[in-house]
């Protein structure tokens, strides 16, 4: 069994104004961030969820619950998987950190500190 030192992430990166989009290499994905300041931080990539209202569906964002097509414009109400190139907006506040396999963190006016 590896040891559990092989589970935490080695790279960290600080994303500002200065460099406020963080795209991860092919195979690869970033494990968590922790904000800073700023109240909105977007990212995409697997394994994000969301509620939608009936019928709420832009018809290109999200997967069926099987996960095998594209969800519909009309739909029941439910929580349904953004598909992992959309972006999806996070409203974030200084302190909190959010754990998922992101792609793509984008911070616009946020700072936040990712960890690979």
């Amino acid at each position: 069994m590896a040891h559990p030192s092989v589970k935490i992430p080695r790279n960290t990166y600080v994303l500002d104004d200065a460099l406020d989009v963080l795209t991860a290499a092919d195979g690869e994905f970033f494990s968590s961030f922790t904000v800073i300041s700023g109240t909105s931080v977007t990212v995409n990539g697997g394994g994000i969820f969301e509620y939608l209202a009936e019928d709420g569906s832009d018809g290109s964002s999200h997967l069926t619950t099987d996960g095998s097509a594209t969800l519909g414009d009309e739909h029941a109400a439910g929580i349904y998987e953004v598909l992992g190139t959309k972006d999806f907006a996070i409203p974030v506040a200084a302190g909190m950190t959010v754990y998922g396999r992101f792609t793509k963190i984008s911070v616009g006016s946020s700072k936040v500190i990712a960890y690979k």
